[in-house]
């Protein structure tokens, strides 16, 4: 990752306050500037890729990825999928839904972790961050940083993706309600 690194990431969470405002600072200039190198490449990329882009943000989505799939179509290539469920998202039309993400990739995937850390945990991995690119012509990149501290690679030459309801449980008509917890007294 060019603007959005695991280093930057565990910085801004760092226990030392002044770290943590360098870190924030550092991370406005690097969200204009990849604003700015987005704006610029916009026109070259897929454009299911640009209307998810416009669409989605998956900040804080739960990750289920990637999987590589066995290609069934061999003139189109292998394909990747990344799921990802939006449970905690801030677009309201969004909540409660799988963001299922198609890739047909250029070459393997790469998952590295490339900096140890307390910062990442293990559990629950959530998207944080992520950045696209042109890697040459017809061929682009997509970074994704994870809380697990993953950076999932892709190059990919073409990309769709769909937005699916969550089936959640509804409650029973006529049903008592769950019972309130009581709060101890002391």
């Amino acid at each position: 990752m060019k603007f959005f690194t695991p280093e930057l990431h565990a910085q801004g969470n760092a226990a030392d306050d002044d770290l943590v405002d360098q870190a924030e600072a550092e991370w406005e200039r690097r969200l204009k500037r990849y604003r700015r190198h987005y704006k610029k490449i916009e026109a070259q990329l897929p454009l299911r890729f640009r209307k998810f882009h416009e669409e989605q943000c998956l900040h804080d989505a739960d990750v289920f990825a990637p999987a590589l799939l066995p290609a069934n179509v061999p003139w189109k290539g292998p394909e990747v999928v990344i799921v990802a469920q939006q449970i905690n998202t801030l677009i309201p039309e969004f909540l409660n839904t799988l963001a299922i993400l198609e890739y047909t990739i250029a070459a393997d995937p790469v998952v590295e972790i490339p900096l140890q850390t307390d910062v990442f945990h293990r559990s629950k991995p959530i998207w944080l961050y992520d950045e696209v690119d042109v890697a040459e012509p017809g061929v682009f990149s997509h970074e994704i940083l994870v809380s697990d501290g993953r950076v999932i690679k892709l190059l990919f030459r073409d990309f769709n993706y769909h937005i699916a309801p969550l089936c959640l449980p509804t409650e029973v008509a006529g049903a008592p309600a769950p019972p309130k917890e009581r709060m101890a007294s002391a």
